[in-house]
């Protein structure tokens, strides 16, 4: 109808595996039926075999049902059948029913076989799904799929691909720095967003060799990272403090769950992300446990050192982090000039990292938290 040249048409039923005869039959029988719009079709209904058909030739059954339900003669139908590489032979024949239990296809030319199965083997070499492949395969070649799967097609071990394999969060790179990929599958990344924060609070400055926009890192030095140990410990424990008021046995009132949940939801807040909104729902920022294990195994000389001085009860500036580190519970002796000691919480500390007139700087600052009273009520 479009003008293409009958010899065109014959060739790409050729190469379709169809008889170029069927397709000009086929044809011409529709050039027949626009001339005469108004000829009086069957109106003799006729219903196909249902309980006997395979699985993944249903949808066929389903078209050339319809067909005969609308009337088209069962001549068209059967030509459509073979349009569509199947034999027509399942069909209804009048009163005769066919008791073919499955959908005959028939079998391509040798050339059309062969672009089949050159098309099949880029799909495996191109990492198409091996269930994907074989659905193809019995869609187009029916009864002898099976045996095309096991004489022409070989499969790579299967395996996670890419996609289902965990992203990275970070990784080492040269000259002691760690890298921290912006976004991560299509989202900005959580903890790029606190490294950042707890990078610059400690150095007090921008960060060693920045963002690369270009390949979308954020570099860090390792002890920058060091520094910020504390801090990350600190974002740990609000954690956990936060996902301990979701468990479904827990007897906390309104205020206990309000007052464990704050510390981390004014983190959240600070960093631009959204805070659940669902009562029970658990909190986390992917990759922080693993960071911090990634600190504490780059830096273990040293803490391991620290943690014996600190066993001989002795310390340094330097070993004040492990000292205070966060969740531990501490005596405030004399708290608010009054002579009356209290029991404090670590909540984070960290060491910062300035410049002066004088040189480089470097301070520890430790966040404690601990309860007082107020009127008949108590707060954190």
């Amino acid at each position: 109808k479009s003008g293409v040249p009958l010899q065109a048409v014959e060739q790409t039923a050729r190469m379709d595996g169809l008889d170029p005869a069927a397709v000009t039959l086929a044809l011409a029988a529709a050039e027949v039926e626009d001339a005469n719009p108004e000829c009086e079709r069957s109106t003799t209904t006729t219903t196909l075999p249902t309980t006997t058909i395979d699985d993944r030739d249903r949808r066929f059954l389903n078209k050339y049902e319809r067909m005969l339900k609308s009337g088209v003669p069962l001549g068209a139908v059967e030509q459509t059948a073979r349009l569509d590489g199947l034999d027509p032979s399942y069909l209804l024949d009048g009163a005769t029913i066919s008791t073919r239990p499955v959908i005959k296809r028939l079998p391509p030319s040798p050339d059309r076989k062969e672009a089949l199965l050159k098309k099949y083997k880029k799909m495996i070499k191109s990492g198409v799904p091996r269930k994907a492949v074989e659905s193809v395969v019995k869609r187009e070649w029916g009864e002898e799929a099976d045996e095309i799967i096991k004489s022409h097609l070989v499969f790579q071990p299967e395996g996670p691909t890419e996609e289902e394999l965990p992203p990275k969060l970070f990784w080492s790179s040269e000259k002691g720095m760690v890298e921290f990929p912006l976004s991560v599958i299509g989202k900005e990344s959580h903890l790029a967003l606190l490294i950042r924060k707890m990078v610059l609070t400690v150095k007090r400055a921008r960060v060693v060799h920045g963002e690369d926009k270009k390949e979308g890192t954020l570099k860090v030095e390792n002890r920058d990272l060091y520094n910020a140990l504390g801090g990350l410990r600190g974002v740990q424990v609000s954690r956990d403090l936060y996902n301990s008021t979701c468990e479904p046995d827990q007897k906390m009132n309104g205020q206990e769950v309000c007052s464990k949940r704050k510390p981390f939801l004014e983190l959240l807040s600070g960093l631009g992300i959204r805070a659940p909104t669902r009562r029970r729902d658990v909190v986390d920022i992917q990759g922080l446990d693993q960071l911090v294990k990634h600190i504490e195994a780059t830096n273990q000389k040293e803490l391991e050192a620290i943690q014996e001085c600190l066993n001989e009860g002795m310390y340094d500036f330097d070993s004040l982090a492990e000292l205070y580190k966060p969740g531990t519970r501490v005596l405030a002796k004399s708290v608010f000039a009054s002579g009356v000691d209290m029991i404090c919480e670590v909540f984070w500390n960290r060491y910062e990292q300035g410049k002066t007139l004088m040189g480089v700087t470097r301070k520890f600052k430790v966040c404690f938290q601990f309860m007082v009273a107020v009127g008949k009520h108590f707060t954190i």
